[in-house]
């Protein structure tokens, strides 16, 4: 079948013209890298991480720590040869590694920043999927009816993501002791020009005399004769 002269017509006119396509808004003076910054920045907010070498109380807290990496390392072990939780078990590694290089040499406090932050997010999926779990299951989690391997298979499961969350007050605490140290640190640009300036004003503190005159003259009137 053949469209009659009409319909072709029809569908010349309806045809949708060639129209240039619309200019996007450009933002000027900025690089698609500066760009790219800025919406990362809106998007996720993040604390500025502090760097530099630990303080007393950094190293004060290693061993403890290193107390909590040992007790996420056996959790993973568990996790990836009991569970086969390959994926979990493999993320879990890249935190935990984290964290051994955080305390390898004293405490790097801006890595143990990254890995308390991926303990408390992974920690809290995790323990979310464990509670799913334990609501969804069939039989309870915990029972004194099934054997000790049960209880014990439970017990890890539910240990792998609270060992896991363990390492977010950690990394707090560091991150809070040294805002502090930054905060009590004095400055040394403004304030050390200021008491330059204020002693040059002073001169030398009262030691030497007095060499100039505050004024002198005979006073005068305004409209005296």
């Amino acid at each position: 079948l053949k469209p009659s002269r009409d319909q072709a017509r029809w569908f010349s006119t309806r045809r949708p013209r060639n129209r240039p396509p619309a200019k996007l808004p450009r933002d000027r003076g900025r690089g698609p890298s500066s760009r790219a910054a800025s919406a990362h920045a809106m998007l996720i907010p993040m604390p500025a991480v502090p760097s530099g070498p630990p303080s007393a109380y950094a190293l004060s807290m290693r061993p403890w720590v290193i107390c909590v990496l040992l007790f996420q390392t056996v959790m993973c072990v568990f996790r990836t040869f009991l569970f086969l939780d390959i994926i979990g078990g493999f993320l879990m590694a890249v935190i935990i590694s984290m964290g051994w290089y955080a305390v390898s040499d004293g405490v790097n406090i801006m890595f143990a920043c990254y890995w308390a932050m991926m303990c408390l997010f992974n920690g809290a999926l995790d323990l979310v999927k464990w509670i799913d779990f334990a609501v969804k299951s069939p039989q309870p989690v915990f029972s004194s009816s099934q054997p000790a391997e049960f209880n014990i298979a439970s017990t890890i499961s539910l240990a792998i993501p609270l060992s896991i969350l363990l390492g977010a007050p950690l990394g707090w605490r560091l991150y809070k002791n040294s805002q502090e140290g930054l905060v009590g640190e004095p400055s040394s640009g403004a304030g050390g020009a200021d008491d330059s300036e204020s002693a040059s004003l002073i001169g030398n503190g009262g030691g030497g005399a007095q060499t100039y005159q505050v004024f002198g003259g005979t006073g005068q009137r305004l409209g005296g004769t």
